[in-house]
């Protein structure tokens, strides 16, 4: 057995809003362990369900949830019938490890961010970029990218002293 991260996109009419004593109802309703809850987010015309499942495999995994949303909804939000848009099952470990590794990502920042730290206007940071004198990160199809560590070098912020690539 292994444990999926199964994610349910409904869509709906945008003019009903749903009552958050609903969802807290509809989560109960679909998992009353408190261990393996049920994240529920609603926006108008959507609600995402969220929830992870032991199962042999993805489809084991997703179909039961299906079914119980189904037998639950009726009884806990009186609305019409909504949509099942989309159907989103991840290994959980897998999508655990993502995390942990996001949080070791650098923090990036674009042009406009890297001016605010060195107080000066976006258009003077686009004009150093152009000439050379401030050399980017990485180059993405957005533009110039630069960990926010660099820029902060760059002003002085950081303990670490700027050294230029040359």
């Amino acid at each position: 057995m292994r444990e999926w991260l199964v994610t349910l996109d409904y869509r709906g009419p945008s003019s009903i809003t749903i009552n958050p004593d609903a969802l807290d109802e509809l989560s109960s309703a679909l998992s009353p362990d408190p261990h393996h809850g049920v994240s529920i987010g609603d926006g108008r015309g959507w609600v995402r369900i969220t929830h992870v499942v032991e199962a042999q495999n993805p489809t084991d995994a997703w179909l039961p949830l299906f079914t119980a949303v189904l037998d639950a909804w009726p009884g806990v939000i009186q609305i019409p019938t909504w949509d099942l848009v989309s159907v989103t099952v991840s290994d959980a470990a897998h999508v655990e490890e993502l995390w942990e590794r996001s949080d070791r990502l650098p923090e990036i920042v674009g042009v406009a961010e890297a001016a605010e730290i060195l107080s000066i206007s976006a258009a003077a940071m686009a004009n150093r970029v152009s000439r050379g004198s401030i050399k980017p990160d990485a180059r993405i199809s957005s533009g110039p990218v630069w960990a926010r560590s660099t820029i902060e070098k760059m002003a002085g912020i950081s303990p670490e002293p700027y050294v230029p690539d040359v």
